[in-house]
């Protein structure tokens, strides 16, 4: 065996010895199929999850927010029609 050879070997040793204390890998979001996702956090790690079956809710279901609504409406109809727009985050 030689220096390569075992240079190699020692840093598969190492390298076993810290996967140890990775956080455990987190499966890659659905990007086909789900319609939404969310950021989970886990310890000191995060990572987007899928959402595939979002609850549903109505834009006149929600109550006291008028203003950001209609501006939520205007983005919206100008994303639409080609013109520049904002992402929207509606948080509650």
């Amino acid at each position: 065996m030689n220096d390569l050879d075992k240079l190699c070997e020692r840093a598969d040793r190492l390298l076993d010895h810290l996967e140890k204390f990775l956080p455990p890998a987190q499966p890659e979001p659905d990007w086909q199929t789900a319609i939404a996702f969310r950021w989970r956090r886990q310890g000191n790690v995060g990572y987007i999850q899928s959402i595939t079956h979002p609850h549903r809710i109505a834009l006149d279901a929600l109550c006291g927010i008028d203003d950001q609504k209609q501006r939520i409406d205007q983005n919206t109809q100008q994303f639409v029609q080609g013109f520049s727009a904002n992402n929207v985050l509606l948080t509650g």
